[in-house]
């Protein structure tokens, strides 16, 4: 959750590492979800997905926009930081 809300506070979210995210959930019992709303530089891995999980590349120090903040309750009344993200142009 801690997390959450420094990307939150901050209004951006990057790495200096790439980046593998899925197009889809890859997940549905996870901690933490960041949605890309909208993006240009990811790759999708395509044939060179070994792993089925639908996988996108992005480069090194891609920067992304925080749209949204939330949380989202589960089962057991468990409460799931959503994060909502556009690429920075």
């Amino acid at each position: 959750m801690k997390f959450a809300i420094d990307v939150g506070n901050k209004g951006v979210l990057s790495d200096s590492a790439v980046f593998f995210t899925s197009t889809d959930i890859y997940d549905p019992n996870d901690d933490l979800r960041v949605i890309i709303l909208k993006s240009k530089s990811g790759a999708v891995l395509g044939k060179y997905d070994t792993t089925g999980e639908k996988e996108v590349l992005f480069p090194r120090n891609t920067v992304f926009k925080v749209v949204k903040c939330y949380t989202e309750r589960r089962e057991n009344d468990k409460k799931v930081p959503i994060i909502e993200v556009v690429e920075n142009e």
